[in-house]
């Protein structure tokens, strides 16, 4: 529950993708795509890409004001049943309104993980699996090398675990 005219958090990103429902009252969203947005020096944040996910680098130990940022990508005004999809890593912050308190609850989903590059590994030891590898001309060594080295570099891994883009749920 967050009192009237306040914010829970200042501007984060979280490490997953999340659900935001709105329950009870209002709250202004804010939301910055990093695939879009360009931010200045002066802001005190450096967007990133990393190998396994979309994170954000603060440069100063406290979070950046959102007056500095530029425009949010999204700025929607949630109302009770209304939901938020907040790509993993962007940057976000939620206030309620003056005048009512107000209550979303989040929903966080985790994306696929090199967990998965990590099972494919190990299948590729079983026979079923070998015959297929025979059929194209490779063999367990070589798929093992090309599936590690993908999941490994900054930009094909990073592509494999991309977020759903922002707006998806409503079209645009």
């Amino acid at each position: 529950l967050t009192p009237a005219g306040a914010q829970a958090f200042s501007v984060h990103n979280d490490k997953q993708d999340v659900f935001a429902a709105q329950v009870f009252g209002k709250k202004d969203w804010q939301v910055w795509d990093l695939d879009t947005t360009s931010f200045g020096a002066d802001v005190g944040i450096d967007p990133v890409i990393a190998p396994f996910r979309h994170t954000v680098s603060l440069l100063t130990d406290s979070a950046p004001s959102v007056s500095a940022l530029p425009a949010p990508t999204l700025g929607p005004t949630l109302q009770p049943g209304d939901l938020l999809y907040v790509p993993r890593g962007s940057l976000h912050v939620a206030s309620t309104l003056p005048g009512s308190p107000s209550l979303h609850l989040t929903i966080g989903a985790l994306s696929k993980s090199f967990a998965y590059a990590i099972a494919a590994f190990h299948l590729a030891d079983t026979p079923w699996f070998k015959h297929i590898l025979d059929s194209v001309g490779w063999n367990v060594d070589k798929f093992r090398r090309v599936l590690m080295g993908r999941a490994d570099t900054k930009n094909d891994g990073a592509d494999l675990r991309r977020s759903l883009p922002m707006g998806w749920a409503s079209g645009d």
